[in-house]
């Protein structure tokens, strides 16, 4: 928002390298190290140098909140319920969310996401609407075709959701080029 804070918010599973990403792309610091490092979430908040790059008069970019969560679906983890708590904390919340995901995309990450947009329409949680964006790496073939029936696949699965719920996906979340 140009005179609110902008929050981004990282999901994935554990040892996918979220914070590295996030300290990459925004300089923040986070700890990354092999094996569990953020527990919950973890914050970094800056404001952007003034470039011209930014709508506002004086060139300064709004506030940033970056949240770094907690690998998700490990067999080490707090358990289904808290991946679920802290997925839908990052969607309703972020106006932009990077699912990292290291590998194919699994059918957990697809349920995880379920469970967030059925509470998302049912809690009345979303006065924000997320963009999510599918980070893929670490894929065993890297075509583009892969990567784009992955993607498609996914958004066909959210679609039928929303269906499901009897709300347009795109009231709930936005998903550009997936």
């Amino acid at each position: 928002t140009p005179s609110g804070i902008f929050v981004i918010s990282v999901l994935g599973a554990q040892s996918s390298a979220k914070s590295t990403l996030l300290n990459f792309l925004f300089g923040c610091g986070f700890a990354v190290r092999a094996g569990r490092c953020t527990r919950g979430l973890y914050a970094s908040y800056f404001r952007p140098e003034p470039s011209p790059l930014w709508p506002t008069a004086d060139g300064a970019g709004p506030a940033i909140l970056v949240l770094d969560s907690e690998g998700l679906l490990s067999l080490g983890s707090q358990g289904s319920v808290f991946d679920g708590q802290i997925a839908l904390m990052c969607m309703t919340c972020s106006h932009l969310v990077l699912v990292n995901n290291k590998g194919e995309l699994s059918r957990q990450l697809q349920d995880l996401l379920e469970v967030c947009l059925f509470a998302m329409r049912h809690l009345r949680l979303g006065r924000i609407q997320p963009r999510l964006v599918f980070v893929l790496r670490d894929q065993h073939d890297r075509s583009k075709t892969v990567h784009e029936d992955m993607l498609k696949r996914m958004r066909n699965h959210l679609e039928d959701v929303a269906v499901k719920l009897g709300t347009p996906l795109d009231e709930l979340i936005l998903l550009d080029g997936t």
